[in-house]
């Protein structure tokens, strides 16, 4: 999955979260090669305080070989939605 992000996707970093709680997803993340980012750790707003399910951890993976600074936001925007696309009509 980290592949497909950096090297079909040109990503420069793969983030992702669940709740403190979910302990498979979060071994999952770690089996990947993601990291715990706990400064990113944070409450997800839509959940009340007080709710099990609030408290978010943050993984994050930075690719080997990040991409030029001359790709654009608005280009890397446009090859995922392009790839996602293609993963949708075959």
């Amino acid at each position: 999955m980290l592949r497909l992000g950096f090297d079909t996707l040109g990503l420069d970093e793969v983030v992702s979260f669940t709740s403190t709680g979910n302990v498979r997803s979060r071994r999952v993340m770690e089996r990947i090669g993601m990291a715990r980012d706990e400064a990113g750790d944070f409450d997800y707003p839509k959940l009340p305080v007080g709710h099990p399910l609030r408290r978010h951890v943050l993984d994050r993976a930075r690719s080997p070989m990040p991409r030029s600074s001359e790709v654009s936001e608005v280009s890397l925007v446009s090859r995922v939605s392009k790839w996602l696309a293609g993963r949708q009509s075959g």
